[in-house]
């Protein structure tokens, strides 16, 4: 049983890609040198976090409501840059402001 078989034209680059067949949820990509990104979703389907290759993480999301309201007030994304740091890439506020921070891991 061929599990993957990828054809294309000598010199080209390609990317693959898996979804999950349930759900339809990007599971991972594989890039031009086959080196692979996992995705994982919470229980509401929403991106929780991204893995390399290694099954290391190197990216998560916050989902943060205003109490009572069920209103998305911000989307946190932190990237593992080396051991013991990490960056906020994005924080989106309640008026769409964005800013960058770096923070030690915790």
């Amino acid at each position: 049983m061929i599990d993957e078989l990828r054809l294309y034209p000598d010199g080209a680059l390609m990317q693959t890609f898996s979804f999950d067949e349930g759900s339809n949820l990007l599971l991972s990509i594989a890039d031009e040198n086959n080196v692979a990104a996992h995705y994982e979703y919470d229980n509401f389907q929403r991106l929780q976090g991204v893995r390399d290759q290694d099954r290391n993480l190197i990216q998560t999301i916050e989902y943060n409501y205003r109490p009572g309201g069920g209103v998305l007030n911000d989307v946190k994304a932190r990237t593992v840059l080396i051991a013991g740091q990490t960056t906020l890439s994005q924080v989106t506020g309640p008026h769409g402001q964005q800013r960058a921070l770096r923070f030690p891991v915790l």
